[in-house]
């Protein structure tokens, strides 16, 4: 797993041609770990511009547990996120992680509301 824009990149280049067959799964959640609530839309912004042409999927979690996020408490920017998807066209699925059964429909709602409006 690599929880950075840069070593990705670093990877990609010292894979070569291979790194062709490698995709990205983008975790915000990942992605954020480390960094102050003040440059998360910068490492977001950083991190989906160096990547988008290798993105293959989008990975919905908090650093937090979802009932805390669904109560409007999450660290994850899931409307900045959306607005990186739609900007830089992308078209990965979205996957959820850490949902119970009870989560799922708020969950769902939450993000299609950030990926909708």
């Amino acid at each position: 797993m690599i929880n950075d824009a840069e070593a990705a990149v670093r990877l990609y280049s010292e894979l070569g041609r291979d790194g062709d067959l490698v995709g990205i799964v983008a975790d915000s959640a990942n992605l954020l770990a480390g960094h102050s609530r003040a440059t998360h839309h910068e490492v977001l912004e950083r991190s989906f511009v160096a990547l988008a042409d290798r993105i293959v999927c989008l990975h919905a979690k908090d650093v937090i547990p979802w009932q805390e996020a669904l109560e409007g408490r999450g660290v994850v920017d899931y409307r900045h996120v959306a607005q990186l998807y739609s900007r830089l066209g992308l078209s990965a699925p979205l996957i959820v992680q850490d949902v119970t059964p009870e989560q799922a429909a708020p969950a769902l709602r939450l993000l299609r509301d950030c990926f909708t409006s």
